[in-house]
């Protein structure tokens, strides 16, 4: 038996809640799953009495962050070994975590010389890469994608960066806020934008729930009240109170999100190596629909804030429209 619905956003989700004496559901390319409220909805339907309910998850390793990580993996689990390669796997009392490889298939003659061979490619560079540096073979393809290792960044990111010192010497910087409300956090980043070099520079300043104080949150992050910021509008009674504060808040100018994308990637980004936030986002913001140019509504609380930033700095606006303008840093 099988009931599916297709949502919107384009997860697929299931609408089991008519269907009576259901014990088991099977969902399969779960990496593609990152609806955690439509699961939990899924889960408490399965619920028949006087049998094991279960549910059966399928999936491709994604990042760290996907829910099935944090949830079933992260809070306890132990290392397998798998062909000479470490694995992480729950070790969960109520979880029966069954995680195999292309090597099954291999033994059974279900595959063709071409994936086979390579995979045997793929194996030898990962391999030359460890002999080079030790725990290299963790980060290449074919840990990854033949023998199934968690990643630290997803596949299709809207953003590529690379690692780099941010340059607090370029006069054309800002910082830039989110506002966040539990579960959500508060979101402060500064961004400086090298325009003859096509770089942008981002670091992490606050991410933080359960802040009320938001202008003493900014004082203690070092953020001087001249420092232009740069915020969402969707909390006007908020930023009014912070700006009573003496600081030198302003309304972003919203543009749709895809044009913002397309301007952004015309640019390097350089993330500084302290920002642990950043880089979540960053490695985990990917498009629901391509095509489209539609990127998922999560993992993107700095990342919203840098297109704020990022269309401020890069706009020509009048010294009266940007009072302290993004200069006197």
């Amino acid at each position: 038996m099988f009931s599916g619905i297709k949502t919107s956003s384009g997860n697929q989700t299931a609408n089991l809640k008519s269907l009576a004496g259901i014990t088991t559901v099977l969902i399969e390319e779960g990496e593609d799953f990152v609806d955690e409220k439509a699961f939990d909805a899924i889960d408490d339907s399965v619920r028949a009495v006087g049998v094991q309910n279960r549910i059966i998850w399928i999936q491709n390793p994604t990042t760290r962050e996907h829910f099935i990580y944090k949830r079933w993996i992260e809070p306890k689990n132990k290392v397998i070994n798998r062909y000479g390669y470490d694995v992480t796997v729950s070790n969960m009392d109520n979880v029966e975590h069954i995680h195999t490889t292309y090597h099954i298939a291999k033994d059974l003659n279900y595959l063709n010389e071409t994936f086979l061979e390579k995979a045997e490619t793929y194996k030898l560079e990962a391999e030359k890469r460890e002999l080079k540096e030790k725990g290299a073979k963790y980060k290449t393809h074919y840990y990854y994608n033949y023998i199934g290792g968690w990643k630290e960044r997803a596949d299709g990111t809207v953003f590529n960066y690379v690692v780099g010192q941010f340059n607090d010497k370029l006069p054309l910087r800002c910082l830039h806020l989110d506002w966040g409300y539990n579960p959500d956090p508060l979101a402060v980043g500064e961004i400086a934008i090298d325009s003859r070099s096509k770089k942008i520079y981002v670091r992490e300043k606050i991410y933080s729930t359960m802040i009320n104080d938001v202008p003493t949150a900014l004082l203690n992050a070092g953020i001087n009240k001249r420092d232009l910021i740069i915020c969402d509008t969707s909390e006007p009674r908020t930023k009014t109170n912070v700006q009573s504060k003496g600081f030198n808040i302003q309304n972003a100018v919203k543009n749709l999100i895809k044009d913002d994308i397309r301007e952004i990637n015309q640019y390097d980004i350089i993330l500084d190596p302290d920002s642990s936030n950043y880089k979540i986002e960053l490695d985990n913001y990917v498009w629901n629909d391509k095509k489209a140019s539609i990127p998922i509504d999560k993992y993107n609380h700095l990342l919203d804030g840098m297109r704020y930033g990022f269309n401020r700095l890069t706009k020509k606006v009048s010294f009266s429209e940007a009072v302290g303008s993004p200069q006197l840093f």
